[in-house]
Formats: C-alpha cells, structure tokens, sequence
C-alpha cells in the first residue's frame, strides 16, 4: 500500500508519479500511458496527492543505472482526499 506523494508529473518529457517518496517512471507514449494496467475509474494523471494506492513496481536496468517503472495502480476505496471528508448522502 502506498500514497501518492507528489501526482502525475513531467521531467525533461519523462512521465513521473512520487509514491511514499519513491520517484516512479509512468510509460506515457502518444499522450497516454501504456503498459500499466489501472483499475478503478480514475486515471493515473488525476489522482491527487494523499491517494492511498495498492500499486505494483519493478526495477529496470538501463544503461547501469536502475530505474523504477509502474506497472499496475489501484486506487483503494474512499481514499481520494475530496471523499475523506464527505458526510454520507441520505434520501429523505
């Protein structure tokens, strides 16, 4: 389980997303991310910081130096900020 530190951000065209302060590479190509599987309805690029997530990394060797790739995310339940705080909604 992780939480989303810093959302969906760009370096030098790289597509990044912080989780629990760990720096992790998202493959963005074509103006969408490609080879993550993502469940739940929310994108990678709209989850906000403070996102509890159940997310799956691996470790990639490039040029001799290991980098982090994202390679499914999950957003739990009722974890999104905007919700923490919601009062539940009654019919009357």
């Amino acid at each position: 389980m992780f939480v989303v530190t810093k959302a969906f951000f760009d370096i030098h065209g790289r597509k990044y997303i912080e989780l629990d302060g760990l720096q992790v590479k998202v493959p963005f190509r074509y103006n969408r991310v490609m080879g993550v599987d993502v469940e739940g309805h929310t994108p990678i690029q709209d989850m906000p910081a403070g996102t509890q997530v159940k997310a799956e990394i691996r470790t990639v060797k490039w040029d001799g130096l290991e980098y982090y790739v994202l390679k499914s995310i999950c957003p739990t339940k009722f974890s999104s900020p905007a919700t923490e705080n919601a009062s539940p909604v009654t019919k009357t």
